[in-house]
């Protein structure tokens, strides 16, 4: 269709998307991330699963080998050559979950500032909660700013409720709400339909893709050197 958008994609986060995340994390919350709490989270955690959501067909570690680029690589060397093909361009968003024994915490999530109010957090935060499903996570919990009402909304939607408030908790001393959704059979089966039809409606809308859910971890995802 004319004026389609390309399709989205749910894959795992790797260590080329990074800098870009950085900027995203920046444009989001008033005390982000370092690089290196990003780069441990995809290269040096047993227990972290990073998420990503772009639009297909804008990463170019994915397009396909050409004569150029071949000739590229023999004349600068093989790591000038990765460096030159493998930048993705800016992620729509990402997540990121840590599943430890039984309990999964959602540590961020985030949607670039153009795209917001088209529930594409939302797609995020189920994909997030269905991989803590899969990797056997009996909870889970997260911290929301007390002030956040839209994103405790979202969560309230998925039956995540308040389990206590955790004062001055964020680096500007604001306070926080821990919010808790308990994995049991009702809720997982109440999940699972809302997820459905969610996803659904991207599928439909947007050709939605998805290699995150039950892609294996952790995977192999670094660029080399």
């Amino acid at each position: 269709m004319k004026g389609q958008r390309p399709a989205l994609r749910l894959r795992p986060m790797r260590v080329e998307d990074i800098p870009a995340v950085v900027q995203l994390d920046r444009l989001s919350f008033a005390t982000p991330w370092s690089t290196s709490a990003f780069r441990h989270e995809v290269l040096g955690s047993n227990h972290s699963h990073m998420l990503i959501l772009e639009r297909a067909g804008t990463s170019q570690r994915s397009s396909p080998h050409t004569a150029a680029s071949a000739g590229a690589r023999e004349q600068r060397g093989w790591r000038a050559w990765w460096r030159g093909r493998s930048q993705p361009e800016n992620p729509t968003g990402y997540g990121g979950l840590w599943v430890i024994e039984d309990e999964g915490h959602i540590s961020t999530l985030a949607v670039q500032p153009n795209e917001r109010g088209q529930r594409l957090g939302e797609l995020i935060l189920t994909a997030l909660i269905q991989r803590a499903l899969a990797a056997g996570a009996g909870y889970i919990v997260l911290e929301v700013r007390v002030s956040n009402h839209v994103a405790q909304a979202l969560y309230r939607k998925y039956d995540f409720t308040i389990a206590e408030r955790r004062p001055r908790y964020y680096a500007d001393s604001e306070d926080a709400f821990t919010m808790r959704l308990d994995l049991g059979d009702d809720t997982s089966i109440h999940f699972q339909k809302r997820r459905a039809a969610l996803w659904q409606h991207f599928a439909t809308r947007q050709g939605l893709q998805d290699a995150y859910t039950e892609s294996p971890w952790p995977e192999a995802c670094a660029a080399p050197g």
